[in-house]
């Protein structure tokens, strides 16, 4: 079961996703995030600090669940093609924000791929993923 603490987090996270669909990113304020959750306003300067922020708990959540689902022993690719293909939606609202990279980051986090990471370690720890 989920604390109110994070279902505020999901609320205000869901309701960023909706409110790109019709308005562009940097329009977005947090009074129109809190107003689309149903929340108080102040509720948002306690879990975040800034928009980013909410898109990649948002984003932290999709591939957990992602993680969860992962069918043992299918192939890698196929799995990245369809958690992609379902996402497309989000994944277009990212771009169409120039938000792309927090997704390219929350993928990397899964693979647990550091920054500090040569390119040989983070290739060979993609190849022994295990989820």
């Amino acid at each position: 079961m989920e604390t109110t603490s994070e279902l505020s987090k999901l609320y205000l996270s869901e309701a960023l996703i909706q409110l790109m669909k019709t308005k562009d990113f940097a329009k977005i304020t947090n009074k129109n995030i809190t107003d689309r959750a149903g929340l108080s306003h102040i509720t948002i300067y306690r879990h975040f600090d800034t928009k980013e922020e909410i898109l990649s708990y948002y984003l932290a959540r999709m591939f957990k669940q992602w993680k969860e689902d992962w069918q043992e022993g299918e192939n890698m690719a196929y799995q990245l093609f369809t958690f992609f293909q379902r996402h497309q939606e989000i994944i277009g609202l990212l771009y169409r924000a120039g938000k792309q990279y927090l997704l390219i980051d929350q993928l990397l986090a899964s693979y647990d791929y550091g920054r500090e990471d040569s390119n040989a370690v983070a290739y060979s720890k993609l190849l022994m993923c295990n989820f």
